[in-house]
Formats: structure tokens, sequence, C-alpha cells
């Protein structure tokens, strides 16, 4: 009857403390994995959700640049034997500093068929973040200078002293224009531009910060 007894008690004590205390921490083990697997995951889909953004951006920011600078004149005809192309007229030039491009462009002219000669379009970057390439995304103090309330990084086309956006983005931390020469053989004159865009954000929680850029070579028609 005591052999018994002792046999109920044992079957009902349940668990011991450190049994408890194991299982808690396998508990807590599984969940913090779970955590990690899903913060990870979502890390991954922000990044590849944001870097869909900045190429997309500068796709179209490198469209508009084409579309501007295409027909831009060069030292193709550009030429003092050209007497087809007015006095002053000068062909496409990068700055020193390989950020902006400055060019004329064929338009309809007023009371003739022939074309003439645009003003002077320059295309250049507004970039407020300090380092370019090397910023930090982040409106850092001293670096608002429109005064703005935001850090502005984008493309602007500038023509007669009236500066428009080209296109909505403002995430160009860069910018960079280089002119080739022609790929054609006995032709000298550099009618290729080059140009190199960056982009940049912060992303998630962490604000990891998130760069693409894209290079394309654009054939330039006169």
């Amino acid at each position: 009857m005591r052999a018994q007894t002792m046999k109920s008690l044992t079957a009902q004590r349940g668990f011991t403390l450190t049994e408890l205390l194991i299982a808690t921490s396998i508990l807590l083990a599984i969940s913090m994995l779970s955590y990690i697997a899903l913060s990870t995951s979502t890390e991954t889909s922000l990044l590849a959700d944001s870097r869909a953004q900045l190429q997309g951006e500068l796709r179209d920011v490198m469209q508009l640049i084409g579309a501007e600078v295409r027909s831009a004149y060069t030292t193709r005809i550009v030429d003092p034997l050209n007497t087809e192309i007015p006095a002053g007229t000068v062909a496409i030039t990068v700055s020193a500093d390989t950020h902006s491009v400055t060019f004329q462009r064929p338009q309809p002219g007023n009371t003739s068929a022939i074309p003439v000669p645009s003003t002077p379009i320059t295309i250049g970057l507004q970039c407020e973040d300090a380092g370019l390439d090397a910023g930090n995304a982040k409106l850092d103090s001293g670096e608002d200078a429109n005064a703005d309330g935001m850090l502005t990084r984008r493309v602007n086309r500038t023509q007669a002293g009236v500066t428009t956006a080209l296109g909505a983005a403002n995430d160009i931390c860069n910018m960079t224009f280089q002119l080739l020469s022609s790929q054609d053989a006995g032709d000298a004159n550099k009618t290729t531009l080059l140009v190199r865009l960056v982009a940049s954000k912060l992303v998630g929680a962490k604000q990891r910060l998130l760069k693409v850029d894209l290079e394309s070579r654009i054939h330039l028609e006169n």
C-alpha cells in the first residue's frame, strides 16, 4: 500500500525548477532566432525595394539628360569653315569639376526655316550633401544652402537664367560628365558624352546607407 502511494505522488509531482528553466531557455532561443530571421527578411526586402526605386530614378534622369543633350552642337559642326552655323555658336563643354555640361542645340528660327542655335543650356548637379559620393544622405548642420529645410540632391537645367529640376528625383548625390572621341575611323571629334549618376538613401531602422550608380554613353548627333 505504501509503495503504491509513493508511486502516485511521484507521478503527480510535475516539472522541477531546473526543467522549467531549460524549457524557458529553449523557448527564448527559438523566439530570438525567429525574430532575427524575420528582421533579416524584412531588411532584405526593404533594401531590394529601395535599390529598385533608386535604379528607376537614375534611369528616368538619364533619359531626360539624353533628350536634352543628344542634339547638342559638337566640334564636328562648330567649325570656323562652316558658314551655316551663326557666329558665336559654341560646342558642348564639360566644366572643370566634371559636374556640369553646357551646350547649344538647334531650334526653329523665328523668320526662317533654317534652325538657329539655342541660348546656352547647362545641366548640373545641386548637392548639399558634403562629400558627394562620400555623403551620408543626412541634412547636417550647415548643409541647407537654400534654407528649404531639406537635403537637396538633384539635377538642374538652367537656360536664360531660369533653373528647373530635371526630373523628380532628390536622391542624386553625384553626377559626372566626360566627352569622348568618336569611334568612327578618321573622326577625331568628341561626339560621345559619358554620363555617370550616383543616388543614395538611408534604409531601414538601422539607417543603412544604400548607393546605386548608373553609367551611359550618349551619342551626340551634331
